[in-house]
């Protein structure tokens, strides 16, 4: 067998730097990307932005905001004592033609009410006003318990039913709201707001 030949100290020494020139690019490169890396990472990383605080509301439009919300529960349950009202007119005087509708939509008519009741008495008013609020937010729980009790006399009639005891609940609520609306007209000229249109239409003269 031929012996091999041994490598030359030529080819060797030239292996050996180009192994020396390899390690000295990598070590040159390798930081370079690192430091890129951290500097990507740096940009990449989003400080936060100031927080600016929102200025209080005024206490114009804190009373705008009361008013807003007391109309929000108050409208729809106006729109459902419509229905009831309508419901009534349509049905027969005498027994009993119409009368188990009657019934269905007040008692629809009265859980409305009672949420109502709920929503209002939840709601803070301005000072000044705590005492005709809760008053208001009560009478719509009572006027809930009364035409709950109409609808029931609509679903079971009697000959003996006092049709006027039962509607009289309403005579007392219709004072308080009527102290409601003086005292929300009362409060904003004192305070010089502005009220909208449906507090002048609220309450009995």
């Amino acid at each position: 067998m031929p012996r091999r030949r041994r490598p030359q100290p030529a080819a060797r020494e030239v292996r050996a730097r180009l192994l020396v020139l390899l390690t000295v690019a990598l070590v040159a490169i390798l930081p370079a990307c690192r430091d890129g890396a951290e500097q990507v990472d740096d940009a990449s990383v989003g400080h936060p932005a100031a927080v600016s605080t929102p200025p209080a509301p005024t206490p114009a439009e804190k009373f705008a905001a009361y008013l807003a919300s007391v109309e929000k529960w108050r409208a729809p349950a106006n729109a459902q004592l419509r229905r009831f009202n309508k419901a009534v007119k349509q049905s027969s005087d005498t027994c009993c033609s119409g009368w188990d509708h009657v019934a269905a939509v007040g008692r629809t008519t009265a859980r409305r009410y009672k949420r109502t009741a709920d929503e209002l008495a939840a709601i803070s008013p301005p000072p000044g006003l705590v005492r005709p609020h809760q008053a208001y937010a009560a009478g719509w729980r009572t006027d809930a318990q009364a035409i709950d009790d109409i609808a029931a006399a609509y679903k079971h009639p009697s000959a003996y039913t006092n049709w006027n005891s039962l509607y009289a609940p309403f005579r007392a609520t219709d004072r308080t709201v009527t102290r409601y609306r003086i005292a929300l007209i009362a409060y904003a000229t004192r305070e010089g707001f502005k009220i909208p249109r449906w507090v002048h239409t609220i309450g009995g003269a």
